[in-house]
């Protein structure tokens, strides 16, 4: 496994070179568990690039340190038995919460399994903000989707609109400006009626590696599912005001 060692995250409850044991399997779907049912309060958390890291460490340890000669082999199994354990659980957990699964996971190899598990667990649990800011934004500036979006709104004439106008009179970006709030929930729901792939297009950024290796696996028939419905069931109102703030920002700084 070799990207998420480079992959930015914020460091947590696995320190590193902590040896794992049977009792890190609870522990780290405790967390995991946690983390996707309060999803607001773990901002680009990531548990389980420390716990990959140490289960590597953890066989290495056993594997060549001479203290453990008599029980390596058992000691061994019974990590990667708790590896094991660990993925499948991950992969159900991910199925039930946006639909999202790997093919044929009996037939993965380790770390094969654990590269798709892990850019799965990062795509959509840890990035989950990145990933709707891209999609809103992606699609506010695409001409081709700004027509049908807004043929149901007009200028709202909130207490905000006279601040607007003193950076733009564009009309479509009054609309949106002073819609944002509907507007983006309606991206998020889908109301264009995209297809899963363009919708799933649209929430690539400009360098994004966990995009492209998800895009990459839903291409190699590695994992499947249409996560759209589900997937924003985890946007409680605390995200959703977190991203409408984000894309409004990022709309006002290109007027300037």
């Amino acid at each position: 496994m070799e990207f998420y060692e480079s992959t930015e995250y914020t460091p947590n409850t696995f320190e590193s070179d902590m040896m794992l044991s049977a009792a890190s399997e609870e522990m780290i779907m405790n967390l995991i568990n946690d983390q996707i049912d309060n999803i607001e309060s773990y901002n680009n958390q990531d548990f389980l690039s420390s716990f990959i890291y140490n289960y590597k460490k953890t066989i290495e340890i056993f594997d060549e340190d001479e203290t453990y000669l008599e029980v390596k082999n058992d000691e061994i199994l019974a990590i990667r038995s708790m590896m094991e354990n660990v993925c499948h659980k991950l992969n159900k957990r991910f199925e039930e919460i946006f639909s999202v699964s790997l093919c044929d996971i009996e037939y993965n190899m380790e770390e094969e399994m654990i590269d798709i598990l892990y850019m799965v667990y990062r795509f959509f649990i840890v990035n989950i903000r990145t990933n709707y800011i891209n999609l809103i934004n992606n699609i506010l500036y695409n001409d081709k989707y700004v027509k049908k979006l807004i043929a149901n709104y007009k200028v709202d004439k909130s207490v905000s609109l006279n601040a607007y106008k003193k950076i733009t009179d564009d009309k479509n970006t009054l609309i949106i400006l002073t819609n944002l709030h509907s507007i983006c929930k309606d991206i998020i729901n889908n109301k264009l009626e995209l297809e899963f792939e363009e919708y799933m297009s649209n929430m690539n950024g400009n360098i994004y590696t966990e995009y492209e290796k998800i895009n990459e696996y839903y291409d190699n028939y590695k994992i499947s599912g249409n996560f759209i419905n589900l997937y924003k069931r985890k946007l409680n109102a605390y995200l959703l005001s977190e991203i409408e703030n984000e894309c409004r920002s990022n709309i006002i700084n290109n007027i300037k």
